[in-house]
């Protein structure tokens, strides 16, 4: 669980110096939408890579998705998320790590791209590229 919350944490920390007004999903809010979340990736990364969705705070809560392949050098999910804005963060993992909390990156993780203060449904129509490591 320390795990976790420490990826949540550094993946949307850089965003805890601006105003909180983007924070608006309400605890209250009981709508759900299907979000489907995509990561075109470079096709020489190594085998062990793992790609995942951090978000959070949604409808009070933080959350991580694993990416599953999908297609040559294309990995998605599709989530349940109830309706509301928050940060979403794409990360990339070498393998995974089996907590109490379920599945998580393991190895050094990279952040990719963050995408929002943003809907579940806007979150849902951007398709991220990555270009891979750098080094």
């Amino acid at each position: 669980m320390r795990r976790f919350l420490c990826l949540a944490v550094c993946a949307i920390l850089p965003l805890a110096s601006a105003p909180l007004a983007w924070a608006s999903s309400s605890a209250h809010t009981s709508t759900i939408v299907a979000t489907t979340f995509r990561l075109q990736v470079p096709a020489h990364l190594g085998y062990n890579a793992t790609f995942w969705v951090a978000y959070g705070p949604l409808a009070g809560k933080f959350g991580l998705i694993r990416l599953h392949k999908i297609g040559p050098q294309l990995y998605g999910a599709t989530q349940r998320l109830p309706a509301g804005r928050t940060v979403f963060a794409y990360i990339a993992g070498h393998g995974t790590v089996k907590t109490k909390a379920g599945l998580q990156p393991g190895g050094m993780v990279t952040t990719i791209r963050r995408v929002g203060p943003a809907t579940p449904q806007r979150a849902s129509r951007i398709e991220v590229r990555w270009a891979g490591p750098v080094g």
